[in-house]
């Protein structure tokens, strides 16, 4: 019993990292995409934020200091 749920949250663990992973992709993609807009540093400063925080939620949910 403890074992399949163990192995249930691995999954779900697993599917975090590759939407963050994912997440983080777009994101970049995105980054580059303002960052050739003119006038708009703000928003390339904003995206820049997300991925920071984006880059520390995946560090957590890789280092399990995010769970129980």
């Amino acid at each position: 019993m403890l074992e399949q749920r163990i192995q249930g949250l691995e999954y779900e663990v697993g599917g975090l990292r590759r939407d963050i992973s994912a997440t983080r992709a777009d994101l970049a993609e995105l980054k580059g995409k303002v960052s050739m807009l003119p006038g708009y540093p703000g928003i390339a400063v904003i995206v820049t934020i997300i991925g920071g925080l984006l880059a520390i939620a995946q560090y957590l949910v890789g280092s399990g200091a995010a769970g129980p």
